[in-house]
């Protein structure tokens, strides 16, 4: 979509999109073909879709909470985004805040997938996911996201009691600082998680530790460069007590880990 043709012009499609208001500098809600609002936005503030026009992602015709206008160039053909959610994805805007609004979207909803598009994304803190609800963040190994914090990337559970939510994380590229401790990924008292397709490097502690999981699947990772272990299992010996139970390594490479690649610490069983 390069061009929208005659801007000051009613567009309505029968039985498809409609923007009853007509196109106009002012931004007007986008409908379909009953009337129903779409999420999508339209303006006439320039001629061309790449420079001007904007559409805010939707659910069943409700805009999602705390979802950023976008161009519509820019949005065609994507999955629900973490650039919906305002994520810049420049290497230098710090993206944490929108990361984490769309992760908490998909945990205050249904749950569902976000996509990262491949770019870098500065994240400052430690995202969280409850493990409540399905929560599937996807990607290529070009979606980076960058951590400069001292806590730790991404934080699975950790409420104190078992969640048995669909988390994954699939085809994204956990980049860490060696010089600021923290791990890449940290998951307490999760059941049926997944970690695939992974690259997860540089993090000045563990890459991945596991505390007390169940029904884990760790699959065809790249786990490299990291200050502590790649893979640090871990035994919860506070009441209740828990092991690592029933977790599938396969198909991993470790690769230059300053510890060890994978370390079963303190087991139970």
């Amino acid at each position: 979509m390069s061009n929208l043709g005659p801007q000051q012009q009613n567009v309505s499609y029968d039985g498809i999109l409609q923007v009853p208001g007509g196109v106009t500098a002012q931004l007007q809600q986008v409908q379909d073909g009953e009337g129903r609002a779409t999420g999508l936005w339209i303006s006439s503030a320039g001629t061309n879709a790449a420079t001007a026009d904007s559409f805010v992602a939707s659910v069943d015709g409700t805009a999602v909470a705390g979802a950023a206008p976008r161009l519509i160039s820019d949005g065609f053909g994507d999955y629900l985004s973490v650039k919906d959610f305002g994520a810049a994805g420049d290497g230098v805007t710090d993206d944490t805040t929108s990361v984490q609004n769309a992760i908490d979207y998909l945990q205050n909803s249904d749950g569902g997938a976000v996509y990262f598009p491949p770019a870098t994304y500065l994240i400052s803190g430690t995202l969280q996911i409850s493990g409540a609800k399905t929560v599937w963040l996807c990607g290529s190994w070009a979606s980076t996201l960058k951590s400069t914090s001292a806590t730790g990337l991404i934080s699975i559970g950790n409420l104190g009691y078992d969640q048995t939510a669909d988390v994954r994380l699939l085809g994204l590229r956990l980049l860490g600082d060696v010089d600021i401790a923290g791990y890449g990924l940290y998951a307490k008292r999760m059941h049926n998680w997944r970690v695939e397709g992974c690259r997860i490097e540089f993090f000045g502690g563990d890459g991945v530790r596991l505390d007390g999981c169940y029904g884990a699947y760790f699959l065809n990772n790249y786990v490299n460069n990291n200050v502590g272990n790649g893979l640090h299992l871990v035994a919860v010996v506070s009441s209740p007590s828990a092991g690592n139970d029933f977790i599938q390594v396969i198909g991993n490479r470790f690769l230059a880990n300053s510890e060890k690649g994978i370390y079963v610490d303190n087991t139970l069983y």
